[in-house]
């Protein structure tokens, strides 16, 4: 586990980086990066982990819709409409309406001026 005390993180990035440079690793992404989400998720739920579990009720949605808008955004990405919108109807489920339309302008990133999820699924 990565802490302040223990910088895994900071300290493997460089050989990371290099040993994918290199072909000896690769990165994880599209579709094993969304099972690796979920399957996260499903083995340590945010009411059971040690830090999120301090969240309230409202604070443990967001971490879900979090979960189910990555999962949208992979979904949308890799072209497949059907899990797209299974995806998104999963986040619109779990997501408040500030969640669904957030005031900031970094919620607005990639869509113009459609707003966050106006055309999602579609």
């Amino acid at each position: 586990m990565n802490t302040d005390d223990r910088p895994l993180i900071e300290c493997l990035a460089p050989r990371t980086h290099r040993a994918v440079m290199t072909g000896a690793a690769q990165w994880v992404v599209g579709a094993e990066q969304d099972r690796l989400y979920a399957d996260l998720f499903d083995a340590l739920p945010p009411e059971r982990d040690p830090y999120l579990q301090r969240l309230s009720e409202g604070q443990l949605r967001h971490v879900a819709a979090g979960l189910r808008y990555a999962l949208f955004q992979g979904a949308r990405g890799r072209g497949t409409r059907v899990q797209s919108r299974v995806a998104w109807a999963d986040f619109l489920e779990v997501s408040t309406p500030s969640t669904r339309r957030p005031e900031s302008p970094a919620g607005q990133a990639g869509f113009g001026a459609a707003g966050f999820g106006a055309s999602e699924g579609s």
